[in-house]
């Protein structure tokens, strides 16, 4: 007869103790302890914190086999870029200097826009008030005092000094990364005050041409290393970037020739200056922007991929918000909680990075064409 009462778990064999009826599957004795499927990703044997199961195929690997595809796709955004940028300040300047004026205040407007928020710097509303006002600023005494050069901006730039700093006290108590704040924004006043020098040379003598030959040179330099880097990214300056010095070599002397075209009827730039005026603006150009390349890449700012160092536990990046998977509970003993990512942390709007990027190359370039010019034609 068969016994019908519930019965307990059966007794361990080793212990002499009840079997734990809530417990996963047994241990095989041949291979080890079972995985539980339940359980969550293994913990970071580095970190002890657990590891990201977002990571992609790409974790782990090396910034060369991860980046190459993507920065050599990126050099096709950025030629565009900089062509549009180049078309419509040539078209300014082609139609009078209060044409370029206009151009330059819109191109002045998108770097402000684009580089404060597609950096995602802390203090961004005061970033943006501070650009504006420096812009605007700059073009005005640019076109009252343009007979006195880059001179009437530097009083720009003065006032913009302890405005920085006001600024950064009317943060309150999120006060934080001040250092990163003061420097993006301190490039962005450079950057905006730089490129005024495309209306100081329409407006000298032979403007029209002067500086139709520096935005020329500029853009054909950037847009044809861009294409180059795009194809064929060879002898690279970093491993990490899609840079190389064919591209370099190639926009040199594309800046050149237009330099030929543009100035080869004015006197002053005969015998080779003309050529040489145009492949020294775009090699610096071309430089700038490899600069820029390479500060991106590196930077300790920007947001790291899912499972890197800067972010132990790994984090997912989406419109510009880092998310991270870290939670109080994951916190364990040896790591710092101050280390740690904030759980939403603003880092701008990474589709407006490429447009910053290729504005404020073109805006810091602006000064050794102004240079060039001044120097080869007197």
């Amino acid at each position: 007869m068969t016994d019908s009462r519930v019965t307990g778990p059966t007794a361990n064999p080793t212990t002499g103790l009840p079997a734990d009826p809530t417990a996963g599957p047994t241990a095989d004795p041949t291979t080890g302890p079972t995985a539980d499927p339940t359980a969550g990703p293994p913990a970071d044997p580095t970190t002890g914190l657990p590891a990201n199961p977002t990571a992609g195929p790409t974790a782990g690997r090396s910034a060369d086999a991860v980046g190459s595809v993507s920065g050599r796709a990126a050099q096709v955004p950025l030629a565009t870029i900089t062509l549009l940028a180049g078309a419509a300040l040539a078209a300014g300047s082609y139609l009078g200097p209060a044409a370029l004026v206009a151009a330059v205040a819109v191109l002045q407007g998108l770097l402000v826009i684009s580089w404060v928020l597609g950096t995602g710097l802390p203090g961004r509303i005061g970033a943006l008030i501070l650009g504006a006002l420096a812009a605007g600023g700059c073009d005005t005494v640019i076109v009252r005092w343009h007979d006195h050069g880059y001179e009437p901006v530097l009083g720009v730039l003065g006032v913009a000094l302890p405005l920085m700093f006001i600024h950064q006290l009317t943060r309150g108590v999120v006060r934080t990364r001040v250092v990163e704040s003061l420097a993006d924004i301190t490039l962005l006043l450079l950057s905006v005050t730089a490129v005024t020098g495309l209306m100081l040379l329409r407006y000298q003598a032979n403007g029209d041409k002067t500086a139709l030959a520096v935005i020329a040179a500029m853009t054909a330099g950037l847009v044809v290393a861009h294409l180059v880097d795009a194809a064929f990214p060879a002898l690279r300056f970093d491993p990490a970037i899609d840079r190389g010095l064919p591209a370099v070599v190639l926009g040199v002397l594309a800046g050149g020739g237009v330099g030929v075209l543009v100035l080869r009827d004015i006197i002053d730039f005969a015998g080779g200056r003309a050529a040489f005026a145009g492949a020294a603006l775009a090699a610096v150009a071309c430089l700038i922007s490899i600069g820029a390349s390479f500060a991106g890449v590196h930077s300790t700012l920007l947001p790291k991929t899912a499972g890197s160092a800067a972010h132990p536990g790994g984090a997912a990046v989406a419109d510009g918000v880092v998310v991270t998977a870290i939670s109080s509970a994951d916190v364990v003993e040896g790591i710092d909680e101050d280390a740690l990512p904030d759980s939403r942390v603003w880092t701008g709007v990474p589709r407006l990075r490429p447009v910053a990027a290729a504005l404020i190359t073109l805006a810091l370039s602006t000064p050794a064409g102004y240079v060039l010019i001044n120097a080869l034609g007197s």
